[in-house]
């Protein structure tokens, strides 16, 4: 018997599926292809590893049996691989990343800043849906995973390393787009464009009615962060977005953030792992590496060239020395997510007083709406990421 690292690995991919159309897609082959490497393995063996009845895929027990040997021998392989990768002090090396679809508009600046350093290191970057980065991470089939807060349930590992604002986005004409301080309660009539159940914007959406004691009507779901922003524009709904997914709309004026009671929902991106995993050493380099002044400039950088208005730019210095220090502690409230009634309450002012302290701020910094008051707390200084 002259079993291959190569049919183990696709038999791996085929069993992890239970489907050979997937399994052909992940490993770039054709059908025919994974079909025929599967049945040499099992004239090899002399076993069937699959049972299928029409279109369902099944292991056999000695496919069970050999799917159960084939993790154990390439997460030794893996461990190899890592060992040697230490004695080489990280020149070459290889990262599996998968990361939820929002946080696509952050996260390649964040590779290609980090490649620059270690340009032999490899990276398979993966965009998907909250779902299928849950299912890599407990599978051990990544390294990291980017997402929002990580389920508690899971054995999993959450470090936050950024702010994500979720902003409650309409069509400049809609009713609501002049008004300020709108009560929550407004929106119960209104309907709302939402990603997939398990979305973690879905997820907070729906916490935060369900507190309130709302009910949430739901009008269309979509499977992307771009299809809701024309869902939006098109006039079907309102949608929560991260303000990372929203520059060139909210510049343009296509889409407005309404200033309602309880947001933006202030959120973080999430580096996650297993909590039992021992991280490779370029996992564990890249994941220092999201906390060094390298990458928190890349994201000050992308707030200031994609987020904030471009008159405040030439002027952002200048307008944060020209905030008094009870002015700076107010945006300081607001970034962290505290709502007015809580700053006035921390700082032993009334609501009215940091009211007026935060429209000062905006005036001074030339912002035209709340969400950028964050993104100018982190370029600023007064919030670390």
């Amino acid at each position: 018997m002259s079993v291959t690292f190569h049919q183990l690995h696709i038999f791996q991919t085929v069993a992890r599926h239970l489907s050979f159309t997937r399994a052909a897609r992940e490993l770039f082959l054709t059908q025919p292809a994974v079909s025929t490497q599967i049945r040499q393995l099992e004239e090899q063996l002399g076993l069937a590893l699959f049972n299928q009845i029409g279109k369902r895929l099944s292991l056999t027990q000695a496919g069970r049996e050999l799917y159960t040997y084939a993790q154990k021998i390439f997460q030794i392989l893996k461990e190899m691989e890592m060992v040697m990768d230490e004695l080489k002090g990280l020149r070459r090396g290889k990262l599996a990343l998968s990361v939820v679809t929002t946080a696509e508009y952050i996260v390649p600046s964040l590779l290609g800043a980090f490649r620059q350093i270690y340009p032999d290191i490899t990276v398979s970057l993966e965009v998907t849906n909250r779902a299928r980065v849950l299912q890599r991470l407990v599978g051990d089939e990544i390294d990291l995973a980017v997402m929002g807060q990580p389920p508690e349930e899971l054995n999993l590992v959450g470090e936050p390393f950024l702010p994500n604002e979720l902003l409650l986005v309409a069509p400049p004409s809609h009713p609501l787009a002049r008004e300020k301080r709108v009560p929550l309660s407004r929106l119960a009539s209104e309907t709302f464009l939402v990603r997939e159940q398990g979305s973690g914007t879905r997820i907070a959406l729906e916490k935060l009615f369900r507190e309130a004691g709302l009910p949430l009507q739901i009008g269309l779901e979509l499977g992307s962060n771009e299809a809701i922003k024309q869902a939006i524009q098109a006039g079907l709904g309102l949608g929560v977005l991260s303000a990372y997914a929203l520059p060139l709309e909210l510049k343009s004026g296509k889409l407005v953030a309404l200033n309602v009671e309880g947001f933006p929902l202030r959120r973080y991106w999430y580096l996650v792992y297993l909590s039992k995993k021992r991280l490779s050493p370029v996992a564990r380099t890249f994941k220092e590496f999201l906390q060094t002044a390298t990458a928190r400039e890349l994201l000050h950088t992308h707030v200031k060239a994609e987020l904030l208005p471009p008159s405040l730019e030439a002027k952002s210095t200048e307008g944060s020395l020209r905030l008094s220090r009870r002015e700076q502690e107010v945006v300081k409230g607001i970034a962290e997510g505290y709502t007015e009634r809580e700053i006035g309450e921390r700082l032993g002012v009334s609501l009215k007083t940091v009211d007026t302290y935060r429209a000062r701020v905006m005036k001074k910094l030339h912002l035209s709406h709340r969400s950028q008051l964050v993104q100018y707390a982190l370029r600023a200084g007064l919030l670390t990421p």
